[in-house]
């Protein structure tokens, strides 16, 4: 899950950069001869200060527009990450539970009406299809956004802690022989507490 994380931070903050850059490049590329004379000897040479200036306003113009591009792809962000996590505490509250037994219920007393024909049966199918696909990166976004936070804080544990191990932090990336020479670890420690507290 860390991984993940981390690879999807990763491509948000590639999407971010070329966002930026890539207008930013081909405004560039737009005016690199507007500031400089080329004659056709091949002697460059500077242009005077009052062609330059309205160029240089052409340029601060298409720069504006490139973090203008990425403010809203930020906002467009948060926006997702605020809808996502309302969605996932509405669809895990008892109303959302109570209207989706109510839907059920109104859809099976329709059936003697329809005569339990295959559009019956594809209203029902179809719509809780659709439904699950969606649920699924709404509830995933959330359930990323709550490991990280929960790896955050005890990685801060960890930190803030001297006698503990900083090396755990870690923790995620050991292979699944190093984890489980960590578990017996524990356990043996575990094992010797118990075996203290039982002499006393």
């Amino acid at each position: 899950m860390p991984h993940q994380i981390e690879a999807q931070t990763s491509c948000w903050y590639a999407i971010c950069f070329l966002q930026w850059s890539i207008p930013t490049a081909l405004s560039l590329l737009k005016h690199q001869n507007a500031f400089s004379n080329i004659d056709r000897h091949g002697k460059c040479s500077l242009r005077s200060s009052v062609e330059v200036l309205p160029l240089m306003s052409t340029l601060a113009t298409d720069l504006s527009a490139a973090k203008a591009t990425h403010s809203e792809a930020g906002i467009a962000r948060d926006g997702f990450r605020r809808f996502a996590s309302f969605t996932a505490r509405c669809s895990g509250s008892s109303i959302a539970f109570l209207l989706a037994v109510g839907l059920v219920l109104a859809w099976a007393a329709m059936g003697p009406i329809y005569g339990y024909s295959d559009t019956w049966e594809l209203v029902i199918n179809t719509s809780t299809t659709i439904i699950t696909f969606l649920m699924v990166f709404l509830i995933q976004n959330s359930q990323n956004r709550e490991s990280l936070a929960l790896h955050l804080k005890l990685d801060e544990l960890l930190r803030a802690v001297e006698t503990a191990r900083t090396s755990l932090v870690n923790l995620e990336n050991l292979t699944d022989q190093e984890m489980e020479a960590l578990k017996k670890e524990f356990v043996e420690i575990s094992k010797e507490k118990c075996e203290k507290l039982q002499t006393k």
